[in-house]
């Protein structure tokens, strides 16, 4: 009899770690698929941020560009307002040059 009983309680731990097994599967397919999902959202947020990378590198560019370009303008309008100054120069000696006696005014 008390081989029966330890076979019997032999069996018996055998089930209870075989229940024990399962729930233990369970829970790592579980953390299996949680751990996919991470993995993926990981995944998903390295190429968002290397696209907002590129993007910000694309509106760097581009702000430098705009600014090169609005240098250049500021130099023309700086030309151009020196040249105008020279004309307006001109044209006022020339407006209050004096009489040269000949009765004309100039």
């Amino acid at each position: 009899m008390d081989v029966e009983k330890a076979i019997d309680h032999l069996l018996d731990l055998h089930a209870k770690a075989e229940i024990r097994m399962d729930r233990a599967e369970t829970r790592m397919d579980r953390t299996d698929k949680q751990l996919n999902a991470i993995q993926k959202l990981i995944l998903h947020g390295a190429k968002a941020i290397l696209k907002l990378e590129q993007d910000q590198k694309e509106v760097v560019l581009k702000l430098e560009q705009d600014r090169k370009e609005s240098r250049q303008e500021m130099r023309e309008i700086r030309q151009a307002v020196k040249e105008t100054t020279k004309n307006i120069d001109r044209l006022t000696k020339l407006w209050l040059k004096p009489n040269s006696g000949d009765g004309r005014a100039r």
